[in-house]
């Protein structure tokens, strides 16, 4: 399994689907009528041939904003745990310094973005 091999799907907005639009709009950079199109189209990829670095980011995005997403195939359990143990760490360490509110799934990615460059 190569490092792009990875397809990030979502699977349903649950009962937060103007936060997965925004989270949505945020991972892709797409205008709002897009990401619209994206979330009520559920289940559809959002990214495919996407790193494992970017599927699991892509994934925390999606379930901060109360969505939910499915990765294929599943990336390896210890090193994938391991990346999702890591970005929640970032966020939690950039929220606290930043002082922000923890509900906000976009400024969170914001802030862990940052973090991770």
């Amino acid at each position: 399994m190569g490092n792009s091999d990875f397809c990030v799907t979502l699977t349903s907005a649950g009962d937060h689907k103007f936060s997965v639009i925004r989270a949505v709009r945020f991972l892709l950079g797409s205008g709002l009528k897009d990401a619209k199109d994206l979330v009520d189209a559920a289940p559809t990829p959002l990214l495919e041939e996407a790193s494992v670095e970017e599927a699991v980011w892509a994934e925390m995005i999606i379930e901060a904003a109360g969505g939910r997403v499915e990765v294929t195939p599943r990336p390896p359990g210890m090193y994938y745990q391991h990346l999702r143990n890591m970005v929640k760490q970032l966020i939690a360490i950039g929220i606290s310094a930043a002082t922000a509110e923890a509900s906000d799934a976009r400024l969170k990615a914001d802030i862990a973005k940052t973090a991770i460059e």
